[in-house]
């Protein structure tokens, strides 16, 4: 009591540790059944236009796949190609077509899917994406020490944020996306050899999104880190010349190509799926797009100089976390054109590293933004507001804000 008035406390949500786990647990239960019965569909009611509920997107993987494993892997870019094998294994997709457009070293890693055949290859993947996403669970736990100890909670937590549940089951690879970026957390205040062998091998492996691999890859730049950057460049060379077994040494011109003919397939029909400013912009309306494009342009190449900037201040204070890395996650999904609604992931991990959320206040405002995310897609189909592109950026504000005003909290046990 002071000067008359009552403070009451809010109780604290993690007083009580053993019942949020069970509920957590319980969550996580009602999450397996409910994805069971998607995926057997007992009534039959996930055929024709909601075949892509139960296959996601891993058509587009198993046909690069085939044709990687094939006698034909020079077509491996070849929609029409791609087309014919996802509809004779199938055939519910009735002529539709879910373009694969990854690096060709990825379609050589996957090959064994083709080995396991289209059901048991569709089982191994997603285990191994929700392998990648407990995986993410646990190194955040690591990276803010207020999370310490809450790898269940943090689990049910991300399944529970619909743009990443419906990556993971999709086929996606924003698990293995996020894995990647937490332990880029943990690794790059290493500065022992071992340390900065693995900050720059994470780094090569993320050139399954080169785009990704090549923003972070401005952090060890920026701090002249050598033993990092001469690690990245060995793993680009190693995944280049896999890529080269595929379509030969002048792959890289083959698959731009491809990309030029796949942007407009996947902007222009999902621009309101789309994060990414200038991939949002294309889907509006033709007489607003030169205005917006030039102003999306312009706001894309602030963000990026303000992670640029964030890198450089790494440089007056090497020990601690550098501001760059909760900013990278909540920048490359507004910076990267044809970044979709699945990777706000990445922008989840970069608020869970910055938040204290054992406090009430900031964890309500995570699971406003989580609700949000699923009411956005739920509507994905149906309205034509650029929802997860307003999502993408409150993720960035309220990082950029936190981050300003006070310390985000350190790594847990960081020399574990």
């Amino acid at each position: 009591m002071a000067g008359g008035a009552i403070v009451v406390e809010m109780p604290q949500l993690f007083t009580a540790p053993g019942r949020i786990r069970r509920i957590a647990i319980a969550l996580l239960i009602a999450l397996a059944l409910a994805l069971a019965w998607v995926g057997l569909d007992p009534l039959g009611s996930l055929s024709g236009p909601l075949t892509s509920v139960k296959l996601g997107d891993f058509p587009a993987f198993f046909s690069l796949a085939a044709i990687a494993a094939g006698s034909e892997p020079h077509r491996l870019y070849d929609f029409a190609l791609q087309r014919e094998i996802q509809n004779q294994i199938w055939p519910q997709l009735q002529g539709a077509l879910l373009p694969g457009i990854y690096p060709p070293y990825v379609a050589l890693i996957a090959r064994p899917l083709v080995w396991l055949g289209p059901l048991w290859g569709h089982v191994v993947w997603g285990a191994l994406q929700l392998l990648f996403l407990i995986l993410t669970a646990r190194a955040i736990t690591r990276i803010n020490s207020s999370l310490a100890g809450y790898s269940v909670e943090i689990l049910a937590g991300l399944l529970l944020c619909a743009p990443v549940l419906l990556g993971v089951f999709g086929g996606q690879l924003i698990a293995a996306s996020m894995f990647i970026y937490a332990l880029c957390f943990i690794y790059q205040g290493r500065r022992d050899f071992r340390g900065e062998i693995i900050f720059g091998s994470l780094i090569g492996l993320w050139f399954f999104k080169p785009h990704y691999a090549l923003i972070m890859l401005m952090l060890p730049v920026i701090q002249w880190r050598v033993r990092v950057v001469a690690t990245t460049a060995l793993v680009a060379t190693i995944l280049y010349l896999l890529g080269s077994l595929v379509l030969g040494l002048d792959w890289i011109a083959t698959w731009c190509d491809a990309l030029t003919r796949f942007t407009p397939m996947n902007i222009i029909p999902n621009a309101r799926q789309m994060t990414g400013l200038l991939g949002a912009v294309t889907g509006m309306p033709d007489q607003a797009n030169s205005a917006l494009a030039w102003a999306a342009l312009a706001l894309t190449t602030a963000l990026l100089l303000r992670l640029a900037f964030a890198a450089r201040q790494s440089l007056s204070k090497p020990i601690g976390l550098p501001k760059f890395l909760p900013l990278f996650g909540v920048t490359v999904v507004l910076a990267t054109p044809q970044a979709n609604f699945y990777d706000l992931g990445l922008a989840l991990v970069a608020i869970c590293s910055v938040l204290s959320l054992k406090t009430q206040k900031q964890l309500y405002l995570l699971g406003i933004w989580c609700g949000a995310c699923g009411l956005a897609s739920a509507l994905r189909t149906v309205t034509p507001l650029p929802l997860f592109l307003i999502l993408a950026a409150l993720a960035y504000l309220v990082t950029l804000l936190t981050i300003s005003l006070s310390s985000p909290p350190g790594l847990a046990n960081r020399h574990r």
